[in-house]
């Protein structure tokens, strides 16, 4: 099974490989001539389904018949389907905006279409679109509402900050404004994804009141620690206190993404706190901010933390703190044996931020565990790019498992600036194997032009 499941994998990735140069232009002759003749004479629901063929950034031409196709339209479904292929498509042109904000202006839609247009103006509107969803929010149907409250959080126009900050003002004082508190919750998002530096006095407010509604207080922090308002991070940790888990969750979460020394002492401090998902994120926080100073509280979290999901984040952290975290381990391990869970956390740690101590640390678990482990490491070192992982990966292009050394192949080709390329040549030639030398040939050649194409 582990095998077929191997094989999967470099299936699709060597799928992708092929079809990465036919993805969002269309250029070839066939894909070109399928697309204009049916958007020539194709009925509505060959146009929807032509849609996902056509990627995120069509010429002008195709742009321009897939407009007159909009405006012709009969089916409801099909306006539906090109308004939120144009929501997700890139350069779009103006008149295409310019009409589907028409449309989105009508007094006369179905709600469906409504909400695929209000969607549209979210993710792609500036501060006429975002003026203009303000004004939604006056609307009497609390659906329309709430998206318009979704799409509003997804737009990227600062300028809207402090039209939203009046707006929120509005809900609380005037009666014809109400906003519930489901939509102000959607509605603070914006403020972290703009990073609007003029909301973090109402985001303060929003978290510190004790009859906020949790949502506004999850969203609130969220949104604070988006802007990088580091003078949030005490506020923060008093909703550590908080009898809701999931509002301590979030503020641990908020605390742990903060890379500031401010964050040092309530990280420290959330390792005690009874919620496992506070001591999760406290792990985090401590690596992401280069605490050295925390490794012993670390140490003892992967020892003996009640909760597995601690202990494997701590192993992690450990792991992330280089030789003076490894050091640790190793005099703990001394005469035991790493079960699976420790090479598989061990091995992705190393994946993700691999040095030279820590990598020759993983080539010495590689070589001493069994066949297993070694599938484990492999499945996680792959994903790498950095090439100081390359002497493990070294170690997998000789395993006398020939999914192990294909996938190592894989490895070396999205391995940026790999120094393994010799050794993939030399199996190109010698492999045992016919299969792992056609993929050490097939991707000596996507390299070779990928050489060509950056000349």
């Amino acid at each position: 099974m582990k095998k077929i499941f191997f094989c999967l994998v470099l299936i699709v990735f060597v799928f992708k490989i092929s079809a990465a140069d036919n993805t969002s232009d269309n250029t070839t002759d066939t894909a070109s001539s399928k697309i204009n003749d049916t958007l020539q004479y194709g009925i509505e629901s060959e146009i929807v389904d032509l849609l996902k063929d056509i990627g995120q950034s069509p010429n002008e031409y195709i742009y321009q018949k897939l407009f007159e196709r909009y405006n012709d339209a009969l089916l409801l479904d099909t306006k539906i389907a090109l308004t939120d292929f144009f929501s997700n498509s890139k350069n779009l042109p103006q008149f295409v905006s310019d009409r589907l904000f028409s449309d989105a202006s009508s007094d006369l839609l179905d709600r469906r279409l409504e909400t695929s247009l209000l969607n549209f103006l979210g993710k792609t509107g500036g501060i006429k679109e975002g003026n203009f969803l303000l004004s939604k929010l006056d609307s009497s149907d609390n659906i329309i509402k709430n998206i318009t409250a979704d799409a509003i959080g997804k737009m990227k126009v600062p300028e809207l900050g402090q039209l939203l900050l009046q707006r929120l003002d509005d809900a609380d004082k005037i009666e014809e404004k109400f906003l519930g508190p489901d939509i102000k919750a959607k509605l603070i998002i914006f403020f972290g994804e703009n990073k609007s530096l003029e909301a973090v006095p109402y985001l303060k407010k929003i978290i510190t009141d004790k009859t906020s509604d949790k949502y506004l207080v999850m969203f609130g922090m969220v949104s604070l620690l988006k802007i990088g308002d580091v003078s949030s991070i005490d506020i923060i940790s008093e909703n550590l206190k908080n009898e809701d888990p999931k509002i301590q969750e979030y503020a641990a979460y908020a605390i742990s993404s903060f890379k500031n020394k401010e964050a040092l002492l309530p990280l420290k401090k959330m390792l005690l706190h009874n919620n496992e998902s506070v001591r999760y994120y406290a792990c985090k926080g401590i690596v992401l901010n280069e605490d050295y100073d925390s490794i012993s509280n670390l140490f003892y979290k992967f020892k003996q933390d009640p909760s597995k999901k601690v202990q494997e984040e701590a192993l992690s952290s450990l792991i992330l703190f280089d030789e003076k975290g490894i050091e640790r381990i190793k005099d703990f391990m001394k005469g035991k044996k790493y079960n699976y869970t420790h090479i598989g956390i061990i091995s992705a740690a190393v994946a993700k931020k691999p040095t030279v101590y820590c990598v020759a640390y993983l080539i010495g678990i590689y070589q001493s565990t069994d066949k297993s482990g070694k599938d484990i490491i492999a499945r996680n070192v792959v994903s790498a790019k950095d090439n100081k992982i390359d002497p493990i990966i070294k170690e997998l292009l000789g395993s006398e498992d020939y999914l192990i050394r294909i996938g190592a192949l894989k490895a070396v080709y999205q391995i940026e600036n790999s120094t393994l390329w010799e050794t993939v040549e030399a199996i190109s030639k010698n492999d045992p194997i016919n299969a792992v030398k056609l993929n050490a040939k097939r991707f000596l050649d996507l390299r070779n032009n990928l050489l060509k194409s950056s000349k």
